[in-house]
């Protein structure tokens, strides 16, 4: 003969395996609770470039003398080295992340391939050059001297939003500006600049949003499916587009040049 359960024997096993489940979340948010209460403090002073790692789940870095802190929900901090305060000697980042956090950085910086470079409220006095590096972010930032960077790739920031939504900064440039042979997205927003800006053969779409450039900016040769946006921008120089597919487009938002505005951003600039 079988024997079948009753209905509230059935009700009462349900029961039984939604209290389980409650006390298996609160223990878990009990947990998660307990490690966002914990810091490990260290000092900037004692940091050498590419030797020191951040590392957690859900890990942020912040402050001058920078805490290790864990926040349930946050996204990962990917800094595998962080600097801050003043640095002077040249920094060269030849693997994982580098992030500049508040940081004064008195001489040039080298990224070299498969490595990435992130500046944060900091300051670089020198020549960046970074080429077939993982990912360049600027967030707040200044650069005074020179930006190279070619073959990313993943995404070149500067100011706007990062590749995870986050809000960025907006940055200031007094130097030349390069991004090219780029295979992530490249996204340049509200930055301040008086040099030249120059964004060619990128293949992973282009976002040219809200700048405000003393000089020129030549958008060129940029391919393949992601748009190509030119934006909002005030120019007082030069906005010459050519060669990009698909052609450059600018979402309702159009651009002020006072200067010239030629091939394909002729039809864009009022």
């Amino acid at each position: 003969m079988m024997i079948f359960p009753s209905t509230s024997a059935g009700r009462a096993g349900a029961l039984a395996a939604v209290c389980a489940t409650a006390l298996s979340v609160a223990i878990i948010g009990a947990a998660s609770a307990s490690a966002a209460e914990n810091t490990l403090p260290f000092n900037h002073a004692a940091l050498t470039a590419n030797r020191h790692t951040v590392a957690g789940r859900n890990a942020a870095v912040s402050g001058r003398n920078a805490t290790l802190t864990s926040s349930r929900g946050q996204v990962p901090a990917p800094c595998t080295t962080t600097v801050t305060g003043t640095h002077v000697t040249p920094l060269t980042v030849t693997h994982g992340k580098t992030c500049l956090v508040n940081a004064t950085q008195d001489a040039q910086v080298m990224v070299g391939p498969g490595a990435s470079l992130s500046a944060t409220n900091s300051e670089i006095n020198g020549t960046v050059t970074a080429a077939k590096a993982a990912s360049i972010t600027y967030c707040g930032s200044a650069e005074n001297g020179i930006l190279t960077v070619t073959g990313t790739t993943g995404a070149v920031t500067l100011g706007g939003t990062l590749p995870g939504r986050a809000a960025c900064a907006s940055d200031t440039i007094t130097g030349l500006v390069t991004i090219s042979g780029t295979a992530g997205q490249v996204a340049v927003s509200r930055l301040k600049d008086t040099g030249t800006l120059t964004l060619s053969g990128n293949t992973g779409g282009i976002t040219l949003n809200g700048i405000i450039l003393s000089g020129l900016a030549y958008v060129q040769s940029n391919t393949g499916k992601a748009a190509v946006t030119v934006s909002g921008n005030s120019i007082n120089g030069l906005l010459a587009c050519t060669g990009n597919t698909p052609a450059p487009g600018d979402n309702h938002a159009v651009n002020t040049v006072n200067g010239i505005a030629s091939g394909q951003c002729t039809r864009l600039a009022g």
